[in-house]
């Protein structure tokens, strides 16, 4: 018996470009940015995101609760999502895979007195696309 699997072509940049616009316009409450995928940078030494490194950092002006912190891409393949939170204790970083469906995945768990975060996304299958992060505060 053969088996095959369809795979999505490559994202149509134009089209990846409307959808983000469409999401910054209408989109989700707590919207709080994204853009293209980039292509991976060499990371400092010491951090724990190999090279993959956040490229958007957000400075807040008073401690939040965050409930989570979802990202959602265009295009079928697969995004990675680098994602830095960080409380007066602690910086927790992960690199999460989602595939580019345009629903919220969830790329980082609630976390009480949040200062910062930083995020940034990297095309992991499929070629380049856009991205969002939406925060849902507590």
């Amino acid at each position: 018996m053969a088996t095959a699997a369809a795979c999505s072509p490559r994202v149509d940049p134009e089209d990846a470009a409307a959808w983000f616009a469409e999401v910054e316009t209408n989109g989700p409450p707590g919207f709080v940015g994204g853009g293209p995928t980039s292509t991976p940078v060499e990371a400092p030494r010491g951090t724990d995101l190999g090279v993959l490194v956040p490229t958007v950092t957000q400075d807040l002006a008073a401690p939040l609760d965050i409930a989570t912190i979802d990202a959602m891409c265009f295009g079928g393949g697969m995004v990675s999502i680098a994602i830095s939170v960080s409380t007066p204790e602690a910086e927790r970083s992960s690199l999460i895979d989602i595939p580019c469906d345009g629903e919220r995945h969830e790329v980082a768990p609630a976390r009480d007195g949040v200062t910062s975060f930083a995020f940034g996304g990297y095309p992991a299958r499929w070629g380049p696309t856009y991205y969002a992060v939406v925060v849902d505060e507590a």
